[in-house]
Parts: C-alpha cells; sequence; structure tokens
C-alpha cells in the first residue's frame, strides 16, 4: 500500500494535492485564502504556492467539494445541503445555512427568465450575534 506523503522533492499528483487542500481546509476554523492555505500547507511542512492552490480549489469547486465565500475572498469544505452563507462583516466569521426557502424562489424566478441554474452559494453580510451591540473595530 502506498503512503499518501511523497518523498522530499517528489512532485505530487493532483490527486494528492486535492486532498492536501481538502485536509488543510478541513482543520481550519474559517475559510481560508489561497495564500492562507499556501501557509498553512508550509508550517505542516509541504511546499504548496498560491498558484497551485488557485487552480486545486478551482478543481475542488468544479467537483463541489469545496465553495467560494465571495465577501472574504476565502474558500471552504461545501457542506452538503448548504445553499447558503451568512457572513459577519465585523469578525468574518461564517454561519451555513440549508436556505431552502430562498433556493426556491431562486430558481422559481431563474426558471420563469429561462435561467437554468447550476449550482450556487448565496452569500449575506451582517452582524453574528457576538458582535451584535459591539463597537465596530474599522
Amino acid at each position: 500500500m502506498r503512503s499518501r506523503k511523497s518523498a522530499p522533492g517528489a512532485r505530487r499528483n493532483k490527486e494528492q494535492i486535492d486532498d492536501l487542500v481538502i485536509e488543510l481546509l478541513a482543520k481550519a476554523n474559517a475559510p481560508q485564502s489561497a495564500y492562507d492555505i499556501s501557509a498553512r500547507a508550509a508550517l505542516a511542512g509541504t511546499s504548496l504556492v498560491p498558484n497551485q492552490v488557485y487552480r486545486t480549489v478551482a478543481r475542488l469547486i468544479d467537483a463541489g467539494r469545496v465553495t467560494r465565500i465571495e465577501a472574504l475572498q476565502a474558500y471552504a469544505l461545501r457542506q452538503p445541503g448548504v445553499r447558503a452563507c451568512l457572513v459577519c462583516t465585523e469578525c468574518q466569521s461564517v454561519l451555513t445555512v440549508a436556505a431552502s426557502p430562498v433556493e426556491t424562489e431562486l430558481v422559481k424566478e431563474a426558471a420563469m427568465t429561462g435561467f437554468e441554474l447550476h449550482c450556487g452559494t448565496v452569500e449575506a453580510r451582517g452582524l453574528c450575534s457576538d458582535c451584535q451591540g459591539t463597537e465596530p473595530t474599522s
């Protein structure tokens, strides 16, 4: 049985890089930018430059395994059934929700205009329960 870790200096294949990015995102407690993912890889003793990260997350987004949080310019693991991200503008925390009624309405509106939806995530910005009532830091 072959080990997931490559020998030092050995080239990794796409599947190994995909697995690494998935692992790093799974261990993170918040969405990560490409540079964050690259830095986390370096801390783990693996070289992964931001360009590799961008290519990898594009593949993983296409495969439905990762989602991009546009408001934060960051990436997170896609969770089954999650169609909306609530992004706190103060602390940048992200709460994911199913948003079934929103999705249902969006699909209906798209159908009425002849637009076919393939996938997507709705994002809304506001203040999380911890940041409500606190003074803005900016």
